[in-house]
């Protein structure tokens, strides 16, 4: 079989102009079998009076050039036919140094960029080079060849990837999408009249590796450049903690993390080289909870034995143990500017400790059952609690009084996070959804559904676009705050997510599980590429269905795309 690069390149020394000529004369003149037309004689010379009369071929001897273009065209075809490039998929794996070696011969030869243009657009002629045209565009893609301001009009393309594609100021009208991953895709003032595209990937985050475990905790680090997990991946990054790792924690300056797992043990750790700083022994039933303090010096400690324990992260050793209170502390937060620590209890309760003084200064009551989660607002401003009592309270924090107390979940409030705005707070629950609260006017904002399972786990990205969740389900989803839709999921990993945190960056995650170490993978280059573009748009009368069913028109409109349904009469 013919190298299919030795196939393009022949397209070498056609006049590009005779591409868009062909298309047009194909589509109005209706012809599917157009290999045929453009071998007879008297087709080639009703299209010659149509390039003629366009004045498009500028050379001496314009008739017999224009025969050897056309008739080299269609031999160019006809080669194509008889490759596995016209029948098979080359978005495949199988096919991925294959395309990579095609890419680097390519490369600068833009005639034959302008070729696989021109079989892109056959795809709206003839149905059976759907996925040669597949290919041929899933390339130009690839290659990251200028695909603006072109004429794609009725294209169809099928079971492709098409991330990061660039369709600035092109025509995609009639245009039918089908099993095609969108990820970044750029159609900023582009024209999407009568589209159908359907069965979409867009927005994919990173797949972790699938082996079959539960995932525990996920963990950011600060600059954004790891992902954490105590779970069982390839890419280990800390192992050898007895017993499930339960949690992990990063200091804020990224150098340490902090671990603690079902033998009632707490681990600090050195990110840098990987290895285990000390054991850390006091807590003689389960931990609940562990927080390093905003300077990185104080770890806090809360669990089953009823205590909060304060440890010196630079000597290793424990200097206070908090009691008296009564029952299991569970969630231990924080506050911004260090002085304060708020833990809540069994009881429902939420206790305020002066972290100098080592004394109580308040008891917030506004719960009737277990504080699950608590967390500050990223100004110090706002302590929000969740409760098993199905409620979330907002609290004053310097006032110490509750502004409002939230209603709507129908199960135990798993976990409660701040937007990094402090605008927006959301929680997680044990009745599988995610509620996304105005922490300004305690109003329900959404409820985002989609997990099958508890929801034990939510964090906002840097940039409060983006919102995570982890599920006893088995996944890790994401989900764009301001439209509610759910992103492409994290869905066949098989593993329990307890814990997700984003870093300053979105570069990272971490996630911790049930297989006693803890893993780390980088998140960065999946998700570089996975935000739509429609900015100046127009779009009428056209759908672009996810594999999940979600019709992206909204979000598309959000993002500066003209919807013109509405002005149809």
């Amino acid at each position: 079989m013919e190298d299919i690069f030795e196939i393009l390149v022949q397209s070498k020394g056609i006049d590009q102009f005779i591409y868009s000529e062909i298309i047009e004369t194909l589509k109005r003149e209706n012809i599917s079998n157009f290999i045929e037309f453009l071998e007879q004689a008297e087709n080639l010379q009703n299209c010659q009076s149509y390039v003629q009369v366009m004045n498009l071929l500028e050379f001496d001897n314009q008739q017999q050039t224009f025969y050897e273009n056309i008739r080299k065209v269609a031999k160019i075809i006809k080669k194509i036919i008889e490759h596995d490039f016209y029948k098979k998929n080359y978005s495949d794996e199988i096919y991925n140094q294959t395309i990579e070696n095609l890419i680097t011969k390519i490369l600068s030869q833009e005639e034959i960029v302008g070729f696989l243009k021109f079989v892109t657009c056959l795809t709206a002629i003839d149905d059976k080079f759907i996925q040669c045209g597949s290919n041929s565009l899933n390339l130009l893609v690839k290659m990251k060849a200028d695909l603006s301001q072109q004429c794609f009009q009725n294209i169809k393309i099928q079971n492709t990837l098409l991330i990061g594609a660039n369709f600035e100021k092109c025509d995609l009208s009639g245009s039918q999408f089908e099993n095609v991953d969108i990820s970044g895709i750029n159609l900023n003032n582009s024209k999407l009249f009568h589209c159908k595209w359907n069965n979409l990937k867009t927005l994919e985050l990173p797949i972790l590796d699938r082996q079959g475990c539960s995932i525990f905790s996920v963990r950011f680090s600060p600059d954004g450049k790891v992902l954490l997990s105590s779970g069982q991946y390839k890419s280990i990054c800390f192992w050898s903690q007895k017993g499930i790792v339960l949690q992990i924690c990063f200091s804020l300056d990224g150098t340490k993390l902090a671990s603690f797992s079902s033998d009632n043990s707490i681990r600090l750790w050195n990110v840098k080289t990987r290895k285990t700083i000390s054991k850390l022994k006091g807590h003689n039933a389960a931990i609940q909870s562990i927080c390093f303090s905003p300077d990185g010096y104080t770890l806090a400690s809360s669990g089953h034995d009823q205590t909060v324990r304060l440890w010196n992260v630079q000597n290793k050793e424990q200097y206070k143990k908090l009691s008296g209170t009564g029952g299991t502390k569970y969630s231990v937060c924080f506050s911004p500017d260090g002085t304060t620590l708020a833990f809540g209890s069994v009881y429902g309760s939420i206790y305020l400790w002066d972290i100098k003084q080592g004394q109580q200064q308040s008891k917030l009551e506004g719960h009737s059952n277990i504080v699950h989660s608590i967390c500050f607002s990223t100004d110090g401003t706002t302590l929000a609690s969740g409760s098993f009592d199905k409620t979330i309270c907002l609290w004053d924090f310097k006032a110490r009084e509750r502004k409002f107390k939230l209603e709507g979940h129908t199960h135990c409030v798993n976990q409660v996070c701040f937007s990094n705005d402090g605008a927006i707070l959301a929680s997680c629950c044990k009745d599988k959804s995610i509620r996304l609260w105005n922490v300004d006017t305690g109003r329900q904002l959404s409820k985002l559904d989609g997990h099958t399972d508890w929801v034990y786990s939510v964090c906002f990205s840097p940039d409060n676009l983006t919102l995570a969740t982890g599920s006893y389900d088995q996944s890790i989803r994401f989900w764009d705050v301001n439209s509610g839709l759910q992103y492409e999921n994290i869905d066949d990993q098989k593993f329990l997510v307890n814990q997700k945190c984003f870093s300053n960056e979105i570069n990272t995650q971490k996630s911790g599980s049930y297989d006693n170490v803890i893993h780390s993978q980088n998140f960065k280059s999946g998700l570089q590429k996975t935000i739509v573009q429609t900015e100046g748009a127009s779009i009428q009368k056209s759908e672009f269905i996810t594999h999940q069913g979600i019709n992206l028109k909204g979000l598309f409109k959000q993002k500066g795309a003209y919807i013109l349904d509405q002005l149809i009469t």
